[in-house]
């Protein structure tokens, strides 16, 4: 089975770092990544708010606009992926602004080596995939506890009538009525109260998955 790629979206306008990148990224045997180069601040923006993209390399300084700009419009439009901030010089109020704005990580490019920026992707994509789980898992947990209040209320809006049928029923049985139709009233109300348990049996198994059975030991 052949893994599929990992998408990789990298904003940088200067050709010469594309290509020292790309370098980086096929030293990477771990990951195979189908990259996409953008160099437009604008393109950017617009590419990274479909969110079609697993990993970013965002550049700092794309000419005369700011690479901090295209992170937050990103991440304002829906980009839930990492964004890993590429800069030509170190300097720690800029790395503080890139991470407070919601970039995974930092790295300056001429103290960039092969096993830090491997370990930098790695992170990333490991943080990305855990998120991911978590946020599937939130959603199963709440796709559930909406099928147990279904259930729940079902049950309840089903058994009042059918409660009024079955009492019903026993009355017919106890009139005058039961010497014409004794067995077919019989069927009703035994089928009845073999539909009424199983509502019941459907209810307590949705307390059980809301923690809410009570037991009576009397």
């Amino acid at each position: 089975m052949i893994d599929r790629a990992t998408k990789l979206l990298l904003v940088e306008d200067d050709e010469d770092d594309y290509i020292l990148t790309c370098d980086y990224l096929k030293s990477l045997s771990s990951h195979n990544f189908d990259v996409e180069w953008v160099s437009c601040p604008i393109k950017a923006v617009e590419v990274l708010s479909q969110n079609q993209h697993d990993i970013c390399l965002l550049d700092y300084r794309l000419g005369a606009s700011d690479g901090l700009v295209v992170l937050k419009q990103a991440i304002e439009n829906g980009y839930n992926g990492p964004i890993i901030m590429l800069t030509g010089q170190s300097n720690e109020a800029l790395d503080n602004a890139a991470l407070d704005a919601g970039a995974v990580d930092y790295l300056v490019k001429s103290e960039m080596s092969s096993s830090r920026f491997a370990r930098s992707i790695r992170y990333a994509l490991a943080r990305r995939d855990v998120e991911g789980e978590r946020v599937e898992r939130l959603k199963a947990e709440a796709e559930n506890r909406s099928k147990d209040r279904f259930l729940a209320h079902l049950s309840h809006e089903l058994r009042t009538p059918l409660s009024s049928i079955l009492g019903y029923t026993e009355l017919l049985l106890q009139s005058e009525f039961n010497q014409h139709a004794n067995n077919e009233l019989g069927v009703i109300y035994r089928n009845g109260k073999h539909l009424l348990s199983l509502l019941n049996d459907v209810l307590d198994l949705s307390k059980i998955a809301a923690d809410k059975l009570e037991l009576n030991f009397s």
